[in-house]
């Protein structure tokens, strides 16, 4: 099945997903969602044109200047400076987001142990109200279950 096929097939769900709040209707923002994504595939294509035009005008001025051999070597070694420097902010944009990850995980953990945390202190604060508590409790549930 073709990849064009299968996004005709999501396109349904994707539209529900992204039902707008309000009166507007849901096909009018899928539209506009997927003329959004034209027109940035549509840049995206037209900037890496402009970037292999200038990659080749760098080219044939080293080319004149330098030599065929020399330009080649010049241009390759500035497109893998260019290549490093975009894969170290990559990995340092990773990091970040992986950081705030981790540091969202930790909270919600934090928030999620709240609760038991009270519920030990206050155990540990005094130990035989808690056990008369739970011993009253689970009578009371056992209580109820052979009545109900």
């Amino acid at each position: 099945m073709s990849l064009g096929r299968l996004a005709v097939q999501l396109l349904p769900t994707v539209a529900s997903a992204l039902a707008p709040p309000g009166g507007v209707h849901a096909g009018r923002t899928v539209r506009a969602l997927l003329v959004e994504v034209a027109l940035a595939a549509i840049a995206l294509v037209f900037a890496a044109t402009a970037f292999g035009f200038a990659v080749a005008a760098c080219y044939m001025a080293l080319a004149a200047s330098v030599g065929p051999a020399a330009a080649a070597g010049w241009v390759a070694l500035g497109l893998a400076v260019l290549a490093g420097l975009l894969t170290g902010i990559v990995a340092m944009l990773s990091a970040r987001r992986a950081r705030r990850h981790a540091e969202a995980r930790l909270a919600a953990r934090q928030a999620a142990a709240a609760p038991f945390n009270q519920i030990v202190g206050a155990v540990s604060a005094s130990p035989i109200k808690s056990l008369l508590v739970a011993t009253a409790a689970g009578a009371l549930a056992g209580w109820l279950d052979r009545r109900l």
